[in-house]
């Protein structure tokens, strides 16, 4: 299996710890490149939209409370859209 099936796999089933803990540190990557952005929710989104595979989008949706409680206010907000759908 190549390490991008493999990837894929973690993140379609149940994300493992350090999984998500990447995909946070990736988000609040783009979210810090986007907070001078006027709505950078908003854009944040849109990135995630046009460049993220949506099981990577999906597998977002699996942080815990406690791994929310550590992201940054942008990346909080981002979480509860992409939650809403």
């Amino acid at each position: 299996m190549n390490p991008a099936e493999n990837l894929r796999s973690e993140a379609v089933a149940v994300p493992s710890a350090a999984y998500r803990a990447r995909l946070l540190a990736m988000l609040e990557r783009v979210c810090a490149n986007c907070r001078a952005e006027p709505d950078p929710v908003a854009t944040v989104l849109e990135h995630l939209r046009r460049f993220w595979h949506p099981w990577l989008r999906q597998a977002l949706t699996a942080l815990d409370a406690q791994e929310r409680a550590q992201a940054s206010e942008t990346a909080r907000q981002v979480l509860e859209r992409l939650d809403a759908g």
